[in-house]
Formats: structure tokens, sequence, C-alpha cells
């Protein structure tokens, strides 16, 4: 499971370690746009179906045997919780990936690539610094009561800006080659 806030690598590292590991992707993203969202403003009932139905695509290919990578911000912790219950239920490992990108012309540069890229509005708010500065005031941070499965869910930091995987998320380990890597990186527990 991704968590970070926009432009902060959370979707292509997703794809990357999706397409390493042999994985299905689900992402908000994607889902938005097949549910007719793509464009509209981001708030919250959106967000909240977006998650709703990657959460019953979910249950639904782990009943077929399938492996995931969850691609969205999972920036609040219902979100984040409703994982956490499936996984608990079904006795899963997960691994909760936290992209960071500090660095705000990075970000800048980051989201005029992306409307570069699509066709949609320029003015979706997705694509906007002033977005990402709001979506990160609003992020609620994950906390150790959150990850209350231990030994069944890893912790992995990965500052996206210089492609660093950050250990505890204070103490930078050796500069990571790319996604191959983070596959083998030791991750950390709650």
């Amino acid at each position: 499971m991704m968590h970070g806030v926009t432009a902060a690598g959370k979707t292509s590292t997703s794809k990357a370690l999706a397409k390493t590991l042999g994985l299905t992707r689900l992402s908000t993203c994607d889902l938005k746009t097949e549910m007719g969202m793509e464009g509209r403003t981001q708030g919250y009932e959106q967000r909240d179906k977006a998650y709703a139905e990657l959460l019953r695509r979910l249950e639904g290919g782990l009943s077929e045997g399938k492996s995931f990578v969850l691609d969205g911000t999972f920036a609040l912790s219902r979100w984040r919780q409703s994982v956490y219950d499936v996984c608990i239920r079904r006795q899963l490992h997960l691994c909760v990936v936290v992209c960071l990108c500090e660095d705000p012309e990075e970000i800048a540069r980051r989201l005029a690539i992306r409307r570069s890229k699509t066709n949609q509005m320029p003015d979706d708010e997705a694509d906007q610094i002033e977005y990402w500065c709001t979506e990160k005031k609003g992020l609620e941070p994950i906390d150790k009561d959150e990850l209350k499965f231990g030994e069944h869910v890893q912790l992995l930091v990965v500052d996206t800006t210089r492609l660093r995987v950050l250990g505890n998320g204070i103490i930078p380990d050796e500069p990571s080659a790319g996604v191959q890597e983070l596959v083998d990186v030791q991750t950390y527990g709650s």
C-alpha cells in the first residue's frame, strides 16, 4: 500500500514494484477515471467512492489468490484502516510504502510533466502546487497505533527526490539505484 501526497512518486514506484514483483496494481486515480470522476473536484465524497471500489476489487482479487500494489494517497487513516482490516481478517502481510518528496521545485516539475502528458483540464486541482500544499497539510501521518498487527506489517519510507530509502524515516541508508533495490531492501516493522 502506497502512502503520500500528490506528486510524491507513488505511482511511478507502484508501477515499478508491480512489474518487478509480478503483482496486480490497483490505482485510485485509474478507478476515478473508470468511474467517470476524472477532472472533477477531488473532494472526499469522490475519493471515498474510489477507495470503496479499490477495497471491493482488492477483496475480490484476494479471493482469487492475487497479490496487489495499492496506489493511492491513503492520506486519511480511515482509508488505510479498511486495508488493515482486510489484512488482519485474512492474516495477510502488508508493506506500507511511504513516498516522500520535500522539494517544492521538484514537485512543481513533476506536476508540470503530469499536466503535459494528460488530456485533463489544465486547472485540474490535483495538478496544481496549491493542491499539493493543501493536501500535505491534511495528510494524516501513519502512527504506530495504526500498525497494531505488528509482525504482519512493514513500513518502508522512500525519499523519491533522491531515490533514497529511509530506514526508520529519520536516518537515510545508502542511496538506492532504483526500485529493484527497494524490493530487496530490509524493511522496518512498526
